[in-house]
C-alpha cells in the first residue's frame, strides 16, 4: 500500500503486489479520498486484529479533512486478496468541536491493552485542545475497531503543559518490562511514554 495525498487534489491509496516468486510488482486497486485537501492516505497504518500474522486492516489517514464539527479522519479498510477492489467501510474521527485538530496525523497498533485477545490502536490529533494535542485509543473488535474511542489522552494534562502531542505514535511493544504494551507518543520537543 502506498499513499499519494496531493494525488488530483483528493489524495490517493494505491495498491501494490508481487507473484509468489519475487517477480515485478504491478498495481492493483485504488482508492481516491473524498475531499480536496485532506491529505488523504498522508499516513498508512495495517493492523494485524487477532495477532495471527496476517494483516486484517489497513487504517487510512486524512488530517486534514474537515467537517462543521471534527477535523481529521481516518479511514478503515479491511484487506482483501490481491487483484480485488478495496472498499473502506468505516471512518472514525476525534471528538466532535475540535475542527482543526488534525485527527489521523499518526497512528499505531498498540498490542492488545484491553485484554479481549483483540488489536487495540492509538490515533494522534497533534491540533487539538488548542495546540497541545491529544492520543485517542480505540478498542479491536470482531472484524474491525470499535468507532467510538475508549480514551482521550490530552497533551495539556501533562505537568509540562506539551504542545503538538500526539504528532508521531508507536506502541506494542513492552518497554517497561511489566506484561503490559506501553505507548511512545512525540511532542514538540520530547517524546512520552504511557504505561
Amino acid at each position: 500500500m502506498v499513499g499519494a495525498p496531493l494525488c488530483q487534489g483528493t489524495g490517493k491509496v494505491l495498491q501494490f503486489s508481487r507473484d509468489t516468486k519475487g517477480g515485478e510488482w504491478t498495481p492493483g486497486s485504488e482508492l481516491l479520498g473524498e475531499q480536496n485537501g485532506s491529505y488523504f492516505g498522508s499516513i498508512l497504518s495495517t493492523v494485524d486484529l487477532d495477532r495471527d500474522g496476517n494483516m486484517d486492516l489497513i487504517l487510512i489517514g486524512a488530517p486534514l479533512f474537515h467537517t462543521p464539527l471534527n477535523g481529521g479522519r481516518v479511514y478503515i479498510c479491511p484487506i482483501n486478496l490481491p487483484g480485488t477492489t478495496m472498499i473502506c467501510t468505516k471512518t472514525l474521527h476525534g471528538q466532535t468541536g475540535e475542527v482543526s485538530g488534525h485527527f489521523g496525523a499518526s497512528m499505531s497498533e498498540i498490542g492488545d491493552i484491553s485484554g479481549d485477545g483483540q488489536t487495540d490502536v492509538a490515533i494522534g490529533a497533534p491540533m487539538e485542545n488548542d495546540n497541545h494535542g491529544a492520543l485517542y485509543i480505540f478498542h479491536g473488535e470482531k472484524g474491525g475497531l470499535s468507532p467510538q474511542y475508549r480514551q482521550r489522552i490530552v497533551g495539556s494534562q501533562f505537568p509540562s503543559r506539551l504542545h503538538y502531542f500526539g504528532q508521531a505514535v508507536s506502541g506494542g511493544t513492552d518497554l517497561t518490562r511489566d506484561g503490559l504494551p506501553d505507548i511512545a507518543v512525540g511532542a514538540q520537543g520530547q517524546v512520552l511514554l504511557l504505561r
